[in-house]
């Protein structure tokens, strides 16, 4: 998977969560305790190529879903 599809693919599935929860990439970025919008806005326009784990865990904790449900390589899979 190149860079690109791999933040795109971060990028949709976080698109995804914020639109459910009803916020903005802004009020993300405040709920993941970033100190500004950058972080967001550098993954959504591709500028974060790969996320460090320590950013997907952020976001994932304000999103209040695991960090695999985040994950690129993931379709929508459950475990039973």
């Amino acid at each position: 998977m190149s860079g690109t599809q791999y933040t795109d693919n971060y990028w949709t599935k976080i698109q995804k969560l914020i639109d459910k929860k009803g916020i903005t990439a802004s009020k993300l970025s405040h709920l993941a305790g970033f100190p500004d919008n950058g972080s967001i806005y550098a993954l959504k326009s591709g500028r974060i190529k790969r996320p460090s784990f320590w950013m997907i865990m952020r976001i994932a904790d304000a999103l209040e879903v695991s960090t695999d449900e985040l994950r690129p390589d993931k379709q929508g899979e459950k475990k039973s």
